[in-house]
């Protein structure tokens, strides 16, 4: 190769990755400010072995028990689902979201007790919950009550917090970071279709019995932290990676020189 082709080659590759670069950063930004978005529940049940709870009970609590506390007859999961739109984020944006915040509100009972609970983001947003008897949603007896997979479709892990029985009216507040892509894209999808954020509560030990108010006493809320992201073309990943390809090119010939 000729040294002044070998220059041109330098010259276009570098000009490929500078104009790239510059085109990637010249929307509107590539990661916003950090902003945090509300939405309050609009359902929620408490899933035993025959079902949903009943009654006005079924939709004023939202209790996690354990084997040891449900008895074989009250074991129980607990789901709870939020308005995508009430977050007010533009479906037509990408989103990283960084944090996810549950706030439940204590109503304890004589079988509350101290323990470890799981929490899950469902994939699974159409089975009903409803506490009228339509609902296919069973406790399956397992120390969770259900499993990914299965009854909700994937239950993407979001982190796990301890109950902690005080008084009623205690907020407690569960906060995880978001750092499975898979969970990143399941929320964005959930967004941009304008759907439900289902969260799937599960006892993680035996002993565990949370009891929180349901949304018809006090609505529970779900706060995401998030940013807003500035997705590059793909015009413009193109351009970097034929301007990285020269550049690659152009190693290989220098070496290839130097060893003739």
């Amino acid at each position: 190769m000729k040294k002044s082709t070998a220059q041109a080659l330098v010259k276009t590759s570098l000009l490929g990755v500078a104009l790239a670069m510059s085109l990637w950063g010249s929307g509107t930004t590539t990661l916003s400010a950090a902003t945090t978005a509300v939405a309050y529940a609009y359902s929620n049940a408490t899933v035993q072995p025959s079902g949903p709870r009943t009654g006005a009970n079924g939709l004023n609590y939202f209790n996690v028990e354990g084997p040891d506390k449900g008895g074989g007859t009250f074991n129980s999961f607990g789901v709870v689902d939020f308005s995508a739109p009430q977050l007010g984020l533009d479906s037509s944006q990408n989103y990283l979201f960084n944090q996810i915040t549950l706030n439940f509100t204590e109503a304890n009972s004589s079988f509350s007790a101290a323990g470890p609970i799981n929490f899950y983001l469902a994939s699974d947003t159409s089975t009903s919950i409803l506490n009228d008897g339509s609902s296919p949603l069973r406790n399956d007896g397992t120390m969770e009550g259900i499993s990914s997979g299965g009854q909700l479709g994937t239950l993407y892990f979001l982190g796990q917090g301890n109950f902690s029985p005080i008084s009623n009216g205690t907020v407690d507040t569960y906060t995880f970071n978001l750092t499975d892509p898979a969970t990143q894209a399941l929320l964005n999808d959930l967004i941009d279709s304008n759907g439900t954020l289902r969260i799937v509560a599960t006892a993680a030990a035996s002993y565990s019995s949370a009891t929180w108010s349901g949304y018809t006493f006090n609505a529970e809320t779900l706060m995401l932290d998030y940013q807003l992201l500035d997705i590059p073309e793909p015009s413009t990943y193109a351009l970097l990676a034929s301007g990285i390809a020269g550049l690659i090119f152009l190693a290989r010939y220098r070496r290839k020189s130097v060893i003739l």
